[in-house]
């Protein structure tokens, strides 16, 4: 059976090492498969793995001087994003 894929999109990286550390991927049945800092890696991440589950702050952004890159948009149609917060 295919495992459960998952990957974590934040610009702080004591945040997505939290959500690595907290989480119980393996007894969850689910694979972490990466974590990206900003939407441009994320993206790319998310092309490369395709992922099940996407975890990400809602306004995330990853600032390079005066630029800032957004969390990435989805347009994968099998793959649910919920725009809801804990």
């Amino acid at each position: 059976m295919e495992r459960i894929k998952a990957v974590v999109l934040d610009d702080e990286r004591h945040v997505v090492n939290l959500i690595k550390a907290l989480v119980p991927w393996s007894e969850l049945g689910i694979e972490f498969s990466g974590e990206a800092y900003n939407g441009v890696d994320g993206t790319e991440l998310i092309k490369e793995v395709h992922p099940d589950i996407v975890i990400r702050l809602k306004d995330c952004l990853s600032k390079h001087g005066n630029s800032a890159t957004a969390c990435p948009s989805f347009s994968r149609p099998d793959l649910s994003i919920p725009r809801r917060s804990v």
